[in-house]
């Protein structure tokens, strides 16, 4: 998730956000609120079985595609602007920067991602339909993230918390 979340930093996430679960059974008993785009979210990773994390990018109804990495809700490009790549120079380099980071806008939200040109296999892809109580998802570091362009849309079920961060390790760069 690169360069949202890096190599030892801390996530919290809250896991009432969305639901109000039984502890250890994982039934749901009220649902708090709905997942929405540009959200960060732990989800339960079925192929991985492990807890991952991975930004919401589609929801019931939305159509997306990219191409060339730029991503498209609805037919509607979201919006990058360069970030100044020497920002990141500190970062270790066991994080992966891509050779570019942006701030890429979805609707209100802002966030930062990174790749390289043409380096990810799947850097473009057809228009996908979100369809009832599924989510598209990404990773911020598109040129290494298992997510929906490899693993499919993801069930409401999977969704377990939104993730929030606290101090980062390197400060709040290029915010």
């Amino acid at each position: 998730m690169s360069p949202t979340l890096l190599v030892g930093d801390f996530i919290v996430s809250n896991h009432a956000a969305y639901d109000l679960r039984l502890p250890y059974l994982d039934t749901v008993l009220l649902k708090t609120a709905e997942p929405q785009a540009g959200d960060l979210i732990m989800y339960f990773d079925i192929p991985k079985n492990v807890m991952a994390t991975k930004r919401i990018i589609g929801v019931a109804g939305d159509t997306v595609s990219m191409d060339n990495n730029m991503l498209y809700i609805n037919g509607i490009a979201a919006t990058q602007s360069d970030v100044q790549r020497t920002l990141f120079d500190a970062v270790a380099e066991q994080n992966g920067l891509g050779e570019l980071v942006v701030k890429e806008t979805l609707g209100s939200r802002e966030y930062l991602i990174t790749y390289t040109p043409e380096k990810s296999p799947v850097h473009s892809f057809e228009e996908v339909t979100v369809t009832e109580d599924t989510y598209f998802i990404l990773g911020d570091h598109r040129d290494n993230s298992a997510d929906s362009r490899y693993i499919g849309l993801i069930s409401r079920e999977q969704i377990k918390g939104r993730v929030f961060h606290g101090a980062r390790t390197l400060g709040s760069y290029a915010q």
